[in-house]
């Protein structure tokens, strides 16, 4: 996850549309995060488990990503970000793809459990 979170301070600040990068960046990676939670509550819900949870337990579930983020990865990006600055270039490329991947094919998956499956019918 602190990896995740470099790549994408890294990637906003190649873009450069941003004056501070690390906010976007710390965004993104809790929609992302998000995105698996419900993409597993939904597995949980279809193959385990039938349950239907209430919206503001999702929301509760997101709020808590959200605070575990500020505290583990915003507050100390400083920390996160000198560790992999001294990457070699081939490492950092392969993490980017690897980072980009994971951002795409969480999206993929959230639409395609909403559109193949549904969520919670």
């Amino acid at each position: 996850m602190k990896y995740l979170y470099y790549k994408l301070y890294q990637f906003q600040k190649w873009v450069g549309t941003e004056s501070q990068p690390e906010i976007p960046s710390f965004i993104l990676l809790s929609i992302i995060q998000t995105f698996y939670l419900s993409d597993l509550l939904f597995l949980i819900n279809y193959f385990i488990i039938p349950f239907r949870p209430e919206r503001i337990t999702l929301i509760g579930l997101c709020i808590l990503l959200v605070f575990f983020n500020h505290f583990y990865l915003y507050k100390k990006r400083n920390i996160i970000f000198s560790n992999y600055q001294s990457e070699s270039k081939a490492r950092s490329m392969l993490g980017f793809v690897l980072a980009l991947v994971f951002v795409i094919f969480a999206f993929i998956l959230t639409f395609i459990f909403i559109h193949y499956f549904g969520y919670w019918k």
